[in-house]
């Protein structure tokens, strides 16, 4: 691949990275509003005091791997010399990808829930649950990115062909037979 092609990637992860975080400080922010505004309300019925509110911090702990992955994506893509941050970005985009679809899953649990006792809080776990939802099509797309283009001039995550760094030619192939090639690369 040519240079164009591998800034083209860059700045896609670049923005996937930059998306990620806005969507997950945006969940958290949702989550906090949540957590807060669950906490003040209290309903009277037949002359109790009942707590009918229920909140996990679903838009917080969520949020949190989303953030990171972004963070880290956005490292992955100047660090062109260490694929280990590219490897765990992968896994923190994984991660985030799953804590979203909890996230999604829990907020339109409530979100029915809340459906019938408070219209605000009902609008607040579907607004949740939405930017959940993009937040895990962002971690997706990371880590897609990180798979199967990424940052470094890599064919793979795995580390198969890096080829910005001159010793590591022995990891494309062309230091299988090659005696000036050490094992210690292995």
């Amino acid at each position: 691949m040519n240079e164009a092609g591998f800034e083209r990637r860059r700045k896609t992860i670049i923005g996937v990275g930059a998306a990620q975080i806005l969507f997950g400080f945006v969940c958290l922010g949702l989550g906090i509003w949540i957590l807060v505004y669950t906490e003040q309300q209290i309903t009277q019925i037949l002359f109790i005091t009942v707590d009918i509110y229920i909140t996990a911090g679903e838009g917080i702990w969520g949020s949190v791997w989303v953030i990171l992955a972004g963070n880290l994506g956005i490292i992955s893509s100047t660090c062109a010399k260490r694929p280990w941050v590219v490897n765990l970005n992968l896994a923190f985009s994984i991660f985030g990808c799953v804590t979203s679809a909890a996230t999604v899953f829990v907020s339109l649990s409530l979100a029915i829930l809340y459906l019938v006792l408070d219209p605000f809080a009902f609008r607040l776990e579907l607004a949740l649950a939405l930017t959940s939802l993009v937040a895990m099509v962002l971690s997706i797309v990371g880590a897609v990115l990180c798979c199967c283009a990424p940052p470094t001039k890599m064919e793979s995550v795995c580390g198969s062909k890096c080829c910005g760094d001159p010793d590591q030619d022995y990891y494309n192939g062309s230091g299988i037979n090659n005696p000036s090639f050490p094992m210690s690369h292995v």
